[in-house]
């Protein structure tokens, strides 16, 4: 988890001239809750490996693409590792 927020700053860092992909690709968690917008995170739907990434973003630099790819594969990495720890869970107290 601390690993996937490192890489979604270090990722906005780098989009600052791209606002429009910044807006596309992160939002702030909770936001719905009146949460304020210091930490803004990438989308849960972009997590998927094989989800496209907005348009435009092939334009982005190399080292940006980098980064959003490792912040995609460690959220997708946590999201998984969090239900297995559940599923684990479950199947111990079934015993």
């Amino acid at each position: 988890m601390l690993l996937h927020i490192a890489l979604s700053t270090i990722a906005r860092r780098g989009l600052g001239s791209h606002p429009l992909i910044e807006a596309e690709l992160f939002a702030v968690p909770n936001g719905w809750l009146g949460m304020p917008d210091l930490i803004r995170l990438l989308r849960v739907r972009y997590f998927l490996p094989f989800r496209a990434l907005p348009v435009g973003s092939h334009m982005l630099e190399p080292w940006v693409r980098a980064t959003l790819l490792a912040a995609r594969v460690s959220g997708l990495i946590f999201i998984c590792a969090t239900l297995g720890f559940f599923v684990a869970a479950f199947i111990e107290a079934g015993r």
